[in-house]
């Protein structure tokens, strides 16, 4: 018996998932690379230089940074929802019948 997952479903994971994994890999280095700084300026600089030549670097930065952030702001922008009220004149009546 197989598992079905909706599109809405596996839509909202990946969303979930190409604004967490990134970002946080992205922080998680760049406090690495910034720590590094309390050694010395030497070992900052050897550093800062090493990520500079790498040869895929920019096949990282476009693959596993832009689009998935892409990806991420354009489906979080679009994507409907429907707690929020259509007009400010509905605004209370949505909350009752959000919260209520």
């Amino acid at each position: 018996m197989a598992i079905k997952f909706s599109k809405t479903f596996l839509l909202r994971k990946l969303h979930q998932i190409t604004g967490i994994v990134p970002l946080g890999i992205y922080f998680l280095v760049h406090m690495y690379t910034n720590s590094t700084a309390m050694s010395g300026e030497k070992v900052f600089e050897d550093h800062v230089t090493d990520i500079h030549h790498l040869p895929y670097l920019l096949f990282i930065e476009v693959f596993g940074i832009f689009l998935p952030l892409l990806f991420h702001s354009v489906y979080g922008i679009q994507r409907p929802s429907p707690e929020m009220p259509i007009s400010p004149s509905t605004l209370f009546r949505a909350n009752l019948r959000f919260h209520g």
